[in-house]
């Protein structure tokens, strides 16, 4: 058995490229990242700046707080629903609320913009 060759610290890099592709590839990456549910990409970015700048707790309460919002998002309906029809999704980036819910839900540790 042959093992994958592993880029980059930690194997991160998923694709090497030549200098000369290296434009297109990028932009058919962001074309692709566009395409996704429009909040989790928001919330990624965020949890990027945010989790920078705080402990491995705090990360985790950003994390976690994402990943629940990101869950009751339309497009987390949307997301499965295109692969049980095996479709592709059509995201809108619309959050649902819990009924009764009229407060947004706020970020621990603000998590604001910089």
């Amino acid at each position: 058995m042959r093992r994958r060759r592993r880029e980059g610290p930690g194997g991160l890099v998923s694709r090497v490229v030549s200098p000369e592709a290296l434009k297109p590839a990028t932009y058919e990456l962001a074309r692709k990242i566009a395409a996704g549910p429009p909040v989790a990409i928001r919330l990624a970015k965020r949890a990027l700046y945010h989790n920078a700048d705080c402990d491995l707790r705090r990360a985790l309460e950003f994390e976690t707080f994402a990943r629940n919002v990101c869950y009751e998002t339309e497009d987390a309906r949307e997301g499965i629903r295109a692969f049980v029809e095996k479709r592709a999704p059509v995201f809108r980036g619309r959050c649902t609320r819990p009924r009764g819910s009229r407060r947004r839900r706020r970020a621990p540790g603000g998590g604001g913009r910089r």
